[in-house]
């Protein structure tokens, strides 16, 4: 596709936006369907999503760390959901796991990397991408789709009272793909909820995937830290 025949796709002070931002070396794609802007290089086939959805609680930010830490290290690509900036709990555990992060963003391209220029220049320097639907205009929905496109499997945290409509973790349960939610969740009426119409509840990457290669542990004298504790990993023979 070409510039000119993605900016057909988008009309007024939006087109303007994106062509502002094409001009200056912002990659474009369709995914499911949707057109997007994104800057690093897009998720290979396999990725999972590992992402919290409402604010994370002391045990969810350490699962989520945990579980993108251990995917990480089995070299499985991590997208997360992000309203704004997303968790920096994943990011920390696919940095300590060399990894890749795919962040998907409800914000356009130019306001989510101004925002947060460290935790941006992070995720692209290990060969991760910031993507969004459009430049500039805030959406919830088509941000939480692409981000149920772009991953295999699902991993999150889910929290709060209700779960919006458009979350990804329920068009992935309707695609049939595999999904679970963490087990922090159960601190939550959504998380519950959800638990009893027969979702799936894991403590981590390492206890959700069948293929999963290493399992992350408490270790006082471990590699890596999060949150004041000290963790360790431990390779299926």
């Amino acid at each position: 596709m070409t510039a000119d025949e993605f900016l057909f796709l988008f009309d007024g002070e939006e087109k303007e936006r994106v062509r502002i931002e094409i001009d200056n070396g912002i990659s474009f794609a369709i995914i499911g369907g949707v057109p997007v802007l994104y800057m690093g290089n897009l998720p290979s086939l396999g990725a999972i999503m590992i992402s919290s959805f409402n604010t994370s609680t002391l045990s969810s930010a350490k699962e989520l760390y945990v579980s993108s830490l251990e995917a990480s290290i089995d070299g499985i690509e991590i997208v997360t959901y992000a309203e704004c900036y997303g968790p920096s709990s994943v990011l920390r555990g696919v940095e300590d796991g060399e990894g890749r992060l795919h962040v998907v963003s409800a914000l356009g391209i130019r306001k989510f990397i101004e925002g947060n220029k460290d935790r941006a220049r992070r995720i692209l320097v290990r060969g991760g991408s910031i993507i969004t639907p459009g430049a500039g205009i805030y959406d919830r929905k088509r941000a939480e789709y692409v981000a149920s496109r772009l991953s295999l499997s699902s991993l999150s945290y889910i929290g709060g009272e209700y779960l919006h409509p458009s979350n990804p973790v329920l068009s992935m349960l309707d695609d049939g793909k595999d999904v679970s939610i963490l087990r922090s969740s159960l601190q939550s009426r959504a998380g519950r909820k959800l638990a009893s119409e027969g979702c799936p509840v894991s403590s981590s990457y390492s206890s959700f995937s069948e293929f999963a290669g290493n399992i992350v542990y408490h270790s006082d004298k471990g590699r890596f830290s999060f949150l004041d504790e000290r963790y360790d990993s431990y390779r299926y023979p």
